[in-house]
């Protein structure tokens, strides 16, 4: 159902949550431009930033292994 709404919606809106990565490596539904992540500063409040604040995304092969990689700044905590 969730594929599905993704894929046909234009005028909906949706805002979900998740710590599953592995939604980073399904590029068919989830665009560039509505992936953001979170990180704590140094005073411990959260900050938010879009996937499109970096550079050369389109060079990137995997996404899902670059957010491991802590290229995102949004360092997974595993």
């Amino acid at each position: 159902m969730l594929v599905k709404f993704l894929k046909e919606s234009e005028t909906e809106q949706l805002l979900f949550t998740t710590h599953y990565d592995g939604l980073l490596s399904e590029e068919d539904l989830i665009r560039k431009d509505n992936i953001w992540f979170t990180t704590k500063n140094k005073e411990g409040v959260s900050e938010l930033y879009p996937l499109t604040d970096f550079k050369g995304l389109n060079r990137i092969s995997s996404l899902q292994k670059a957010y491991k990689l802590g290229k995102f700044g949004a360092i997974p905590n595993i």
